[in-house]
Parts: C-alpha cells; structure tokens; sequence
C-alpha cells in the first residue's frame, strides 16, 4: 500500500507536529499535489483534505501537478512550501524521515483510500519456474521487509 505523506522542506515546525495540525494552520501560500482525476496519490491527498474538512479552505492555495513526479517538483523547485505526496519519496530523499530540513509527515491511512501496489504474474509467465520463484521471492518475509523500508505498507499476513 502506497502511504501518503505532507513534505515541509525548510519549514520550521514544532516538535510533534502532525500534518493535520500543520495544513489546518494554512501557514503557507502553496501546497501541491498530484492531479486528483489522473494519480492515485492525488485521489488520496483529495480524500485526506477532505476528510480533514480543508478541501475548500485551502483550494485556493493548491497547485496541481499533472503527475506525482510534477507535484514533488513543484516543491522541490520552492514553487509551492508544502505537498502531499508518496512516502517511498519521502525515504528516496531522506532515510531519517528528513532531507535538508525537510520534514514528512505521514497523513493517517484512514483519511483516504488504500492506494493498492500490486504484482502481477502474466499468464504466459506462469509455466516458468523463474517467474514462479521471482513472485515467492516478493511476497516473502525479506521483500516484505525491503517493501516496508521503502515507504510502503503491506497488508497483514500476506504472503506465499
């Protein structure tokens, strides 16, 4: 399951903030997400405001990327202070939960729609050992570990 998270970089926040407390300060002009008709992610940051009742108080300060990819360069670029991304780009930048006084916080999965990551064994492939001993391989207790390391949930007792 993808995780979705608020990324602050270079905002001060205080200690034991959570991204809730932070959007519903509005202390910022900009916040960027992934377009909610074309991304999962943007789906879930759509979902999360909502749920957070800040859809409407804050649309005025959204910046829309057409793209997961777009929305994190809209931050990156200092074109908007916060967004509301995937947690696997949180670690990419920083395995501390930081990258150059960058902060990520995580939005409460019950605040939007499990975003579903899955693996997929094509037909043709399933008479290949290989292919039989790759999906072992991912739904196993290392890759679920590597999985969880990279940002993403896993569903509980899953597995082969």
């Amino acid at each position: 399951f993808g995780r979705l998270v608020l990324w602050a970089p270079g905002v001060d926040l205080p200690p034991g903030a959570d991204a809730a407390a932070v959007l519903a300060a509005g202390n910022f002009h900009h916040l960027a997400l992934a377009n909610p008709r074309l991304a999962p992610y943007g789906r879930a940051a759509q979902q999360a405001l909502e749920a957070l009742g800040l859809w409407e108080k804050l649309a005025d300060r959204l910046v829309t990327g057409q793209s997961l990819g777009q929305a994190w360069q809209f931050v990156a670029s200092g074109a908007a202070e916060l967004g509301l991304l995937a947690g696997s780009q949180a670690v990419a930048l920083g395995q501390d939960g930081s990258a150059g006084g960058a902060a990520f916080l995580p939005i409460p999965a019950e605040h939007y729609d499990p975003i579903i990551q899955q693996t997929v064994l094509l037909a043709r492939a399933r008479d290949h050992p290989a292919a039989l001993e790759f999906l072992a391989c991912v739904q196993g207790p290392t890759a679920r570990a590597i999985i969880q390391a990279y940002g993403y949930g896993v569903p509980e007792g899953s597995g082969p």
